[in-house]
């Protein structure tokens, strides 16, 4: 009996140690399979952004992305005064710009340096472009007697000094104003380019000017005459001035005719 279990050991010793042996060929099969899928993944994540890119390049990329992303969100700026804490607004700068344009000073009427005012006028705003106005027909009308040899020209010039000096003399009573006062910039600037011209050129350029300022000063006083803002005895002083105005503006485009004839 003991004979027949001394060979049934050995034998069960063997497969215990075969067993073992298995076992730890197992975990060293697994153990490279986890190292090659841990490289792999790394290899995967050095690529991202394009082929073979190095990781220098894919931080690169990161930060680049980032800052275009940072730029795009900030809003945008303009120069100028920023508002309280912080840098001024598109909206801010449009509405800078349109007080800007707006400026100070008389009121708002709508007039340009060519042109009257479109808005209804005051008493005051009326007589101040009125009186200035006739101040410079009475100066362009003593620059044509000076250099013009035209006898058309010369009697109409004579007609609107005295005309001009009368009407600014009834406004000045009228206004408690000078009768006298400084023409307008630009009324003076067209004076100055107009001595600098003489004969022919210096007739057809006077001409056209006063085509242009009776137009203008026509609108004025039918503006007065109508406005809202004016009294009744500035009304009828404008009223009254008109025909003699357009009297003036029909002879200005008459003389031109007869020049154009020549």
């Amino acid at each position: 009996m003991q004979t027949d279990r001394t060979p049934r050991a050995h034998l069960l010793a063997i497969a215990l140690a075969c067993a073992l042996a298995g076992c730890q060929t197992d975990n060293a099969a697994n153990t490279g399979d986890t190292a090659d899928t841990a490289d792999t993944a790394s290899t995967a994540g050095t690529r991202t952004g394009g082929a073979d890119a190095s990781p220098e390049a894919v931080a690169s990329q990161h930060d680049a992305h980032t800052a275009a992303t940072a730029g795009a969100a900030s809003p945008p700026t303009v120069d100028g005064p920023p508002r309280e804490g912080g840098t001024q607004t598109v909206e801010q700068s449009a509405a800078r710009a349109a007080t800007a344009h707006t400026g100070t000073g008389m009121a708002d009427t709508g007039a340009t340096a060519d042109a009257a005012p479109t808005a209804p006028v005051t008493d005051e705003q009326f007589y101040q472009l009125a009186l200035a106005g006739g101040s410079a027909e009475v100066k362009a009308a003593q620059l044509a007697l000076q250099k013009s040899k035209h006898d058309g020209i010369r009697q109409f010039a004579t007609m609107l000094e005295r005309d001009h000096a009368n009407t600014n003399r009834r406004f000045a009573e009228a206004s408690g104003k000078p009768a006298t006062v400084p023409p307008e910039p630009q009324a003076q600037r067209a004076m100055q380019q107009l001595a600098q011209q003489d004969g022919a050129a210096f007739d057809r350029a006077w001409l056209a000017q006063m085509d242009k300022d009776h137009a203008k000063t026509i609108a004025l006083f039918e503006n007065a005459a109508r406005s809202n803002r004016t009294s009744q005895k500035t009304k009828q002083l404008a009223q009254s001035t008109l025909p003699a105005l357009r009297q003036h503006a029909e002879a200005v485009r008459r003389l031109m005719g007869q020049l154009d004839a020549r």
